[in-house]
């Protein structure tokens, strides 16, 4: 079973985004929640 990581992501901040990159290239699951 894996493990999912949540992420509080704000589109308008470079590194909220540049985290979610980083997690997709290393195969994370990842459940994103909209935050701001």
């Amino acid at each position: 079973m894996a493990e999912t990581t949540t992420v509080l992501h704000n589109p308008a901040c470079s590194t909220s985004r540049h985290a979610l990159e980083a997690a997709a290239e290393a195969g994370l699951d990842v459940e994103v929640l909209p935050y701001l």
